[in-house]
């Protein structure tokens, strides 16, 4: 399948969004596939999720959520789900101009 190209914020948490679940892993790819899959099965849209040094965090929110709450820490990293509907709208623009 297509992967989803997700939006990585350096340095950046977001501490205020509740935790739906964590992983005790740190490998991006595996983390991203778990999203797509495991937690997707168990009716959870994580929106973005956090890794620091020792795990990783998934968050249930929209994109518009996990943007506003980011705040700065060092060390940790945020990956956010790209807004389907920017991407759509990026398009049509795309093949307007062609």
């Amino acid at each position: 399948g297509k992967t989803t190209e997700w939006e990585v914020l350096e340095d950046m948490d977001c501490p205020s969004i509740d935790n739906v679940a964590q992983a005790e892993n740190t490998d991006v790819e595996t983390l991203k596939k778990a999203c797509e899959t495991q937690l997707k099965r168990k009716g959870i849209d994580v929106g973005v999720f956090v890794v620091d040094d020792r795990q990783a965090y998934f968050k249930q929110c929209t994109r518009e959520e996990a943007v506003a709450a980011k705040k700065q820490r060092k060390g940790c990293t945020m990956y956010v789900l790209p807004d389907p509907e920017a991407k759509k709208s990026f398009r049509m623009m795309k093949a307007v101009k062609d």
